[in-house]
């Protein structure tokens, strides 16, 4: 017990929201050691530019979390130019992946449709508007990060009790945009390198989610970890100073550097899983790229029926999922589809049979429930041997012990099962797990699914 509360301040309070906590720390770092903060941003618009860092004075740095879900906006000026602001957009990531935004008509993008789904990268890149207002002693300002710069007119002081307005707009053309993680994948072994040399679902370098095919540019993002960023901050830890209106700051910003250094410190093991919290989301990314490559290498078809997502879990693991989905009809009711598919989360994998997404957003009483399920049941009738509550696949020895689990919500069946040898190579998972998803694809895709069942439900087309 002594052990688990002997702990420095930064890591007693940033258990409960890690991506926040530092957004937030950050934040009051670069609002408050500007000196230091301009010789990071130096070191950001030098990079891919042709301007001389140690020439460039950085100016007016100002910086704001959480504007319209962008995590860090840090804005300035270069000196010389008192008219033009600049920024910097941080997206932050610790202990979780990007998700998707499917596009409805309240945020629209240009060149999109209505249902099209883009990554948080993609979205904050091509969305046409992001506002922040922020009041001073004597203005408020509102920030707008835009295409175009359109003229507006600032309101007029009616008496001392209204603020003016200040406009702040930077467009696209003056930002860089940063993609800040824990680790990326160092020094890739040739052997493992042949696993993914010809998928395009993960970028080692860049690391974000960024379709080249349905968005117009290349990526803009530059991948930054935070051991890079701790490093940085620590070579130029000279630029802190202490001042009367910031007692402290010197210790505290120095202290909090240092536990960067420390929590941080650990590259991504692609041979040990556990060896890293912060790896483990790369670790999953890269297994997720090596069996979907494997797979399309061998069953084409597969990248029409199924798809594959990342995310992280309640229990801490990230997973992801296989899926194979195919239109069934179901006698009486509007959902027509269902999901047969293996999840990997952690080192823990799941075959799993369960209602298609239209089920979380259909209402359902508990007999149409129960009705529902036997109509998948009967549909599964080549599938589950419902007797033995067992799969009809014959998998391979290998993968373990199958573990029957309970039916939740809108899984109907799922088994379970860990590698018999726990500390297995991801060589191995790969080729193990792709046999597995190949067993089940020709399995269903065998299967008639002709059979029905009379229904009274309600929910009728």
């Amino acid at each position: 017990m002594e052990q688990e509360l002997n702990t420095n301040f930064f890591e007693s309070v940033s258990r409960h929201n890690l991506e926040r906590f530092h957004s937030e720390c950050l934040c009051w770092l670069f609002n408050n050691n500007k000196k230091l903060t301009s010789e990071w941003v130096k070191e950001i618009i030098s990079k891919k530019s042709t301007e001389n860092n140690l020439e460039i004075e950085i100016d007016s740095i100002e910086v704001f979390t959480e504007v319209e879900q962008i995590d860090i906006v840090l804005i300035y000026k270069k000196k010389g130019n008192n008219e033009e602001y600049y920024g910097i957009i941080i997206e932050n990531k610790v202990k979780a992946n990007e998700h998707l935004i499917k596009l409805k008509k309240t945020n629209l993008l240009s060149n999109f449709q209505e249902g099209d789904e883009l990554s948080q990268t993609e979205y904050y890149y091509y969305r046409n508007f992001a506002t922040k207002e922020i009041s001073n002693k004597n203005e408020k300002v509102i920030l707008n990060l835009i295409d175009v710069v359109k003229p507006k007119t600032s309101g007029k002081k009616k008496n001392k009790n209204i603020k003016e307005k200040k406009y702040i707009d930077i467009t696209k053309d003056k930002l860089k945009y940063i993609f800040l993680v824990p680790n990326k994948i160092q020094n890739i072994k040739d052997d493992l390198k042949e696993l993914v040399k010809d998928q395009d679902f993960y970028d080692f370098e860049k690391l974000n989610i960024w379709n080249n095919e349905k968005t117009e540019f290349e990526n803009p993002w530059e991948t930054y970890t935070y051991i890079e960023l701790a490093n940085f901050l620590s070579n130029n830890i000279d630029k802190i100073t202490d001042s009367v209106d910031l007692p402290g700051n010197n210790f505290f910003t120095k202290t909090y550097i240092d536990f960067l250094k420390k929590e941080f410190n650990k590259s991504v093991d692609l041979d040990n899983y556990n060896s890293n919290i912060y790896g483990k989301i790369e670790y999953m990314k890269f297994l997720r790229a090596a069996i979907y490559n494997k797979l399309n290498s061998e069953c084409k078809e597969l990248n029409k029926n199924g798809n594959v997502e990342a995310k992280s879990s309640k229990s801490g693991d990230p997973l992801f999922n296989i899926i194979i989905s195919k239109d069934v009809f179901l006698e009486g009711f509007i959902i027509n589809k269902f999901e047969l598919g293996l999840q990997v989360q952690g080192i823990t994998n799941k075959i799993y049979i369960s209602a298609g997404k239209d089920y979380e957003t259909t209402k359902f009483d508990k007999n149409q429930k129960n009705e529902y399920q036997k109509q998948v049941e009967k549909k599964l009738n080549d599938i589950i041997d419902k007797d033995n509550k067992k799969f009809k696949f014959l998998f391979s020895t290998k993968i373990g012990l199958l573990k029957e689990n309970k039916n939740v919500t809108k899984t109907f069946y799922s088994f379970s099962f860990n590698f018999e040898d726990s500390k297995l190579s991801i060589e191995k998972k790969v080729y193990y797990l792709s046999d597995l998803v190949n067993q089940i694809y020709d399995i269903y895709n065998k299967t008639s699914f002709t059979s029905t069942l009379e229904s009274n439900s309600k929910l009728s087309k």
